[in-house]
């Protein structure tokens, strides 16, 4: 794997494990970047290929444009921030109060839940994903189908007491930056958070990435932008990280206060802790935008490496000797942070405020185990000087062999759930089941990694019709959604003849 990189990584010892992380995860290419605020030093590194149908376009490095995915969720948050110091909004503002048309057949969430509940996913809302990203990750929504679709959602957790990641709260978080400012969500992300910064790569549109000639993928994450189709590079990120922190410093009267007031405010609020990302949880909370961690912890919560990876591992874990010794009862340092995925993208960033480090990772492939989150958890631990430390290239090719694994499992695991729950003999022809299928939202399909999502449960109208479907596309959602059988196009519904 080709790679250019300056001194720092290869300082810490990481160079050759990051190049097997990205090799054995499936990875073609990835940015890092490192702020160190003690210095005020920027440090990058650049691995593999930057577009792989193009032997001769240049490694990946730090001004090379991805998606970044959920790492967008911040943008989103910093604006609602602008619009609070602004006096157009209240945190604890109502929904019902701050965006006309909102409402929900859940009382609570209809009546009580507030702009922070949606920031800090503790409206107890399934995320029902497969609403908007569909087969070979088409998405089908409009920006103005969000708002209904949230009305839709399923409460399957009461308001405010459990951490349940929705893209879709972030998303009509758009809404309320419209309303509330009268300018688009983009064009408000664009003048009050990225032109103050005079970044040059940072978009919130396609278009406008075209026109600054960025040769950034053809995929337009509409209808779901706001939680996570920001686009930019590391270069660009390392600046908007920065003033994030100088926000916090400033408003928090840290003995580092920057010299420079940030443009961005109410950022304290996006980072305390509003609810456990684990209902058992001590030391990981998620704010608006960012999960807070003190370490020791397990990172990546908002990652896709804990689903291969069952016990993710401590970062600077206490010895035993410490443990024993009452050391261990003393407070860590804290750590912010967020993952980011999207159909060949995985994203990660970590911050150690006390210090002033910010660590960005930005890969353009969407592999067998989350590189970004592999690159960064190693980069925190050298930075802190943890005594214990993880072996993250055996942990990527632990997750990446439990990847390639499960495929298997999972044919195979269709096949029994298929025998169990299937007649001994089909009542109906194939022919019968045949047809259009809708819920109260649309009819589309989403291929997961649970077995229930490729089992259909068909229902007869109590002849010798099919009627309805039954698919549990959501985790969430046990008990799964019906979907009713349209007529056919001659307005019959299919009977066996």
């Amino acid at each position: 794997m080709k790679f250019v990189a300056e001194s720092r990584l290869f300082e810490l010892n990481l160079g050759p494990s990051i190049v097997e992380i990205l090799r054995v995860s499936g990875a073609a290419g990835a940015s890092i970047g490192i702020l160190d605020g003690r210095t005020g030093e920027k440090h990058f590194a650049g691995f593999g290929s930057r577009n792989l149908s193009d032997p001769a376009d240049p490694t990946a490095d730090e001004h090379t444009v991805y998606h970044l995915a959920s790492l967008s969720k911040s943008f989103t948050a910093s604006a609602i921030g602008l619009l609070v110091s602004d006096g157009k909004l209240s945190f604890q503002d109502r929904m019902c109060d701050v965006l006309p048309g909102f409402h929900h057949v859940d009382d609570a969430i209809s009546t009580k839940s507030t702009v922070l509940d949606f920031l800090s996913h503790r409206t107890g809302l399934a995320g029902e994903n497969a609403l908007w990203e569909q087969n070979g990750h088409e998405l089908l929504l409009s920006e103005n189908d969000t708002l209904p679709m949230v009305t839709y959602l399923e409460a399957f957790e009461p308001l405010g007491e459990r951490w349940t990641c929705n893209n879709f709260g972030y998303d009509i978080m758009a809404n309320v930056i419209s309303h509330a400012s009268g300018a688009s969500w983009g064009d408000f992300v664009t003048k009050r958070i990225i032109e103050p910064r005079a970044t040059r790569n940072d978009y919130c549109s396609l278009s406008r990435a075209r026109q600054q000639g960025s040769r950034l993928h053809a995929r337009a994450y509409w209808g779901i932008d706001r939680s996570n189709a920001v686009k930019s590079t590391i270069s660009d990120l390392l600046v908007y990280y920065k003033a994030v922190l100088d926000a916090w410093r400033s408003e928090t009267g840290s003995d580092a206060i920057p010299k420079e007031a940030s443009h961005l405010k109410n950022i304290t609020e996006l980072l305390t802790p509003h609810i456990p990302l684990e209902p058992d949880s001590k030391n990981q909370w998620y704010g608006a935008g960012w999960a807070i961690a003190e370490l020791p912890a397990p990172l990546g919560s908002i990652g896709t490496n804990g689903m291969f990876v069952p016990d993710m591992p401590l970062v600077c874990r206490r010895s035993k000797t410490e443990e024993e010794s009452g050391e261990g009862e003393k407070k860590g340092p804290t750590l912010w942070y967020h993952n980011g995925s999207l159909v060949g993208f995985f994203s990660s960033v970590h911050i150690l405020p006390e210090d002033g480090i910010i660590i960005v990772v930005l890969v353009n492939s969407i592999p067998k185990s989350d590189a970004a989150d592999w690159i960064g958890q190693p980069i925190v631990q050298e930075q802190l000087g943890c005594a214990n430390k993880n072996d993250y290239v055996a942990l990527a090719k632990s997750s990446a062999k439990a990847y390639d694994n499960m495929w298997t499992q999972l044919s195979k695991d269709v096949v029994e759930a298929r025998a169990r729950s299937a007649p001994a003999k089909h009542t109906h022809r194939l022919s019968a089941y045949a047809g259009r299928y809708k819920a109260i939202a649309s009819s589309w399909r989403w291929p997961d990694l649970d077995v229930a999502t490729y089992l259909f449960h068909f229902g007869t109208d109590g002849g010798h019709g099919i009627a309805t479907l039954r698919w549990v596309h959501d985790p969430d959602v046990p008990e799964g959604e019906t979907f009713a059988k349209l007529p056919d196009t001659d307005g019959r519904t299919h009977r066996e003849p």
